[in-house]
């Protein structure tokens, strides 16, 4: 279960620095790191090596895993109910589901990020 926050009407993808700048002001609880962004990256790129997936595909992962941002969202530090988040340059930003009661715990704050980027939440 996910969803993918994408730019509304064709406009372009922001990038992760500006949509990190934008959740701090719109989160009470918003924890940004950088280094774990990359890690994330990186183990998409073992899981592609893994699928011997096209070699476009695990260059285009390596390029975007420096300028790639980890961030951690909640309307309260102490909630068992937040977003966990990777962004990437140019690319929508996925929305992973843990449960479907994940799913409508982190409703708003999904609506919230949609809102506060000029997104539209879709489908992957």
């Amino acid at each position: 279960m996910s969803h993918l926050l994408t730019p509304s009407d064709n406009a372009s993808f922001l990038k992760p620095e500006e949509i990190a700048k934008r959740f701090q002001e719109a989160f009470p609880h918003c924890e940004i790191d950088r280094e774990g962004g990359a890690d994330a990256v990186g183990e998409t790129i073992v899981a592609l090596l893994r699928m011997n997936a096209p070699a476009e595909l695990i260059e285009q992962q390596r390029a975007l895993q420096e300028e790639s941002i980890a961030v951690v969202l909640a309307d309260d530090p102490s909630s068992e109910h937040d977003l966990n988040l990777v962004l990437k340059p140019g690319e929508g930003i996925l929305v992973p589901y843990y449960s479907a009661q994940h799913q409508e715990a982190v409703r708003r704050l999904v609506e919230r990020c949609a809102e506060v980027l000029g997104y539209e939440i879709g489908w992957p």
